[in-house]
């Protein structure tokens, strides 16, 4: 069992992305759950969870994208799911936040995505989730063991499945990456037309692309996007008489962007070791 996060600024964005795909064209499988929330209607669901984001002025991405997934050889009920994404919850403090739950069944793989509010709904504070990525994989390898899952750490050299393969290659430090068949990147690359053709920036296509469960990376032979442990190149994917020097000269730099991002998050990280010291300090 893995788990992947991210954070973003539209509950309706990600909730639709989730019922039907990112353009809207499918209606996907799976059981939905809710938690802090009146029903299961995702229009109902996103617009109560972006009227509670604004109960905080200072949160600029108040939406908490979680991805839960297991072996392809481990077999799961809905409830299993939901159980561990209750205990997940509980493990991050989350359990009073809104959250929205849903089980996509595209893969070869038992997998899940919790759409959570950063915000709690009665005090207006968002949730920091210092630590988070640690906490979650510590929660996940737990709940392998007392379920008698499949234990991810002893597959470091298989050749696993997307989400499965790109945790695999966090845990071990080894890139386990390989090129996509012609046919999975044709597919890709249909499926990506409207959000490479609409993109204003990288930014903007990063976000796109990391609410799809995709990476953008910056490999030595050029751009490429994963998907778990299996990545495409970038300029296979652009739309119909789109090339990679037009969408440079559209998107901009992506060195720079890669730069910013980068200082950013190192401006982050220390930031938070600042808040973990004066609260070492305060609990003395």
């Amino acid at each position: 069992m893995i788990g992947t996060s991210s954070r973003g600024g539209s509950f309706t964005g990600l909730i639709n992305y989730l019922e039907y795909g990112n353009d809207r064209d499918e209606d996907r499988d799976g059981f939905v759950a809710v938690r802090n929330l009146p029903n299961d209607d995702p229009e109902v669901a996103a617009k109560i969870m972006n009227a509670t984001s604004k109960l905080s002025k200072r949160v600029q991405k108040p939406v908490y994208h979680l991805i839960l997934a297991w072996h392809e050889n481990d077999t799961l009920t809905p409830k299993d799911m939901v159980n561990s994404a209750d205990a997940m919850l509980k493990h991050l403090g989350l359990t009073e936040h809104q959250v929205y739950m849903k089980e996509h069944t595209d893969k070869d793989y038992p997998h899940m995505h919790l759409a959570i509010n950063r915000v709690h709904p009665e005090t207006g504070r968002a949730w920091r989730g210092d630590g988070d990525r640690y906490d979650i994989r510590n929660k996940c390898m737990e709940l392998e063991q007392r379920n008698d899952w499949v234990k991810t750490h002893k597959y470091g050299k298989t050749r696993g499945y997307s989400i499965y393969d790109m945790e695999l290659g966090k845990r071990t430090g080894e890139d386990k990456g390989r090129q996509m068949s012609k046919t999975d990147e044709q597919k890709l690359r249909e499926d990506l037309n409207h959000t490479m053709s609409t993109a204003t920036d990288w930014k903007d296509l990063d976000g796109r692309l990391n609410r799809r469960g995709l990476e953008l990376k910056q490999a030595k032979a050029g751009i490429r996007i994963y998907r778990g442990g299996r990545y495409a190149k970038f300029s296979k994917l652009l739309p119909p008489k789109m090339n990679a020097k037009k969408m440079h000269n559209k998107l901009g730099s992506f060195k720079d962007y890669v730069n910013d991002k980068t200082k950013k998050e190192a401006r982050f990280d220390r930031k938070r070791e600042r808040q973990r010291d004066r609260d070492r300090d305060n609990n003395r």
